[in-house]
């Protein structure tokens, strides 16, 4: 198992720049702004797992909501953003 995560990992940062290039863009508004509304009426925060370089997990942020990452995003991947 342990070294299915450490390959996994490895293919993530290594193709990281790609990605975010390709999604940046990408967040559905509509459908964020319907989900931000949800998660205020249940406790104002949401588990981000896999939350790549932090386009969602920053655009929660923004509307006060606490986010708390998964632990690949925060021991394993150098690209996080902070």
């Amino acid at each position: 198992m342990a070294d299915y995560v450490q390959k996994t990992i490895a293919a993530y940062d290594h193709n990281f720049d790609k990605y975010q290039d390709a999604t940046q863009c990408m967040l559905l508004q509509p459908e964020f702004e319907r989900f931000v509304e949800m998660v205020r009426n249940v406790g104002d925060f949401v588990l981000d797992a896999g939350c790549a370089y932090g386009r969602d997990t920053a655009a929660f942020m923004a509307e006060d909501i606490d986010v708390v990452l998964s632990k690949i995003d925060c021991n394993y991947s150098k690209n996080i953003v902070d």
